[in-house]
């Protein structure tokens, strides 16, 4: 899983330093939350809770319905979860909306908290606010498994994921 996390950080620095220098090149800062719920568990031994999250995503734009890159994201409620993830999106247009389908597979970056798998797809739509930056939001599914808590239990973790996104 090591191998993994060092991997993926590589990628995203590679990702980022290539695609500066491109025309192609596109980033996005977001902000969010994460619904979550336990599914590993009895009922009242659930952490069903609320999560805050603010992430980054660097990558090449291919055309104008293809998006290939690398992003980091944290996450704080109980503990503190920081996935690395490589990141795939589709977009098409309807007017002035692109809505788009967006996948996110990685691991998690810190030590001792989790280990695991990190899946996130998620749905959304961006709005242009001028020739540089779009505005989007997309409603999603997080799975994150292997999540020790304080009590060195392991959980499986899932959640509902909002995010709201500069794009530029």
């Amino acid at each position: 899983m090591r191998t993994l996390r060092i991997c993926l950080l590589i990628a995203c620095m590679a990702t980022a330093m290539v695609c500066k220098a491109q025309t192609g090149y596109k980033g996005r800062v977001e902000v969010g939350t994460n619904f979550s719920f336990d599914v590993s568990h009895k009922f009242q031994d659930r952490n069903n809770n609320v999560a805050f999250v603010v992430g980054t995503v660097h990558g090449y734009q291919f055309n104008k319905h293809f998006f290939v890159g690398a992003g980091l994201e944290y996450n704080t409620n109980k503990i503190n979860l920081m996935p690395i993830f490589a990141d795939l999106r589709l977009n098409t247009t309807l007017g002035k909306w692109e809505p788009f389908l967006d996948v996110r597979l990685g691991g998690e970056a810190l030590e001792g908290d989790a280990n695991g798998l990190y899946f996130a797809p998620s749905i959304g739509a961006a709005y242009p606010i001028s020739k540089l930056f779009n505005l989007y939001l997309s409603l999603g599914y997080t799975n994150l498994t292997g999540v020790k808590y304080k009590n060195k239990d392991y959980h499986k973790c899932s959640a509902m994921t909002l995010r709201v996104g500069v794009e530029f």
